[in-house]
């Protein structure tokens, strides 16, 4: 799990690309999940976590841009 102060300290690009990529594992882990069971239930969960945290991040950039 990725902590908030560690995505704070990543620039904006850097928090796009690993959005993409958390999107793209999380994609790849319900592929897999249909083939055979999971081996980690809290792994989807805990992406989809992550990616959240990251939108709240941009957007605050975001926000502070407009000001």
């Amino acid at each position: 799990m990725t902590k908030i102060q560690e995505l704070r300290s990543l620039s904006e690009a850097e928090l796009l690309s690993m959005k993409i990529e958390l999107q793209n594992k999380i994609m790849h882990a319900r592929f897999r999940s249909k083939f055979e069971p999971p081996k980690n239930i809290m792994e989807v969960r805990d992406m989809k976590r992550t990616i959240a945290r990251i939108n709240t991040l941009i957007r605050q950039t975001e926000l502070k841009e407009q000001k």
